[in-house]
């Protein structure tokens, strides 16, 4: 098995993935516009160079954590670590110092956690 691959999987099985996603905020709103879930979307542009917009919603209140890892599992960026009111957000990445690569961001809320991937080009 190549290793790239390898280290990869073992990186989901090591932080885990959620299967809920949501495209925008509006798919994740219930009737009264709070949102009915957890949700981390996919970053936006992606591939990017060297910025990226990513957005996440927020069923309840919590303490939240937004960190950027390499693909051997380290972590290149803590963008959010703090306690949010439920609701959508949008952070904005720079990686402009990082070299071009798949990066991943795991949103991590309580019991909640996605990771998502991304394509800085250069």
């Amino acid at each position: 098995m190549n290793l790239k691959l390898l280290i990869i999987i073992t990186f989901f099985f090591v932080f885990g993935i959620s299967k809920v996603s949501a495209d925008n905020k509006g798919d994740v709103m219930d009737s009264k516009g709070n949102p009915d879930r957890f949700t981390l979307n996919q970053n936006y542009p992606n591939p990017f160079n060297p910025s990226t917009i990513l957005s996440y919603t927020l069923k309840t209140d919590g303490n939240v954590k937004l960190t950027v890892f390499n693909l051997v599992g380290q972590s290149v960026a803590v963008l959010v670590d703090g306690f949010q009111k439920a609701g959508y957000y949008e952070v904005s990445f720079d990686a402009s110092e990082l070299p071009a690569g798949i990066y991943l961001y795991k949103l991590q809320v309580g019991d909640y956690s996605s990771v998502k991937r991304m394509t800085l080009v250069k």
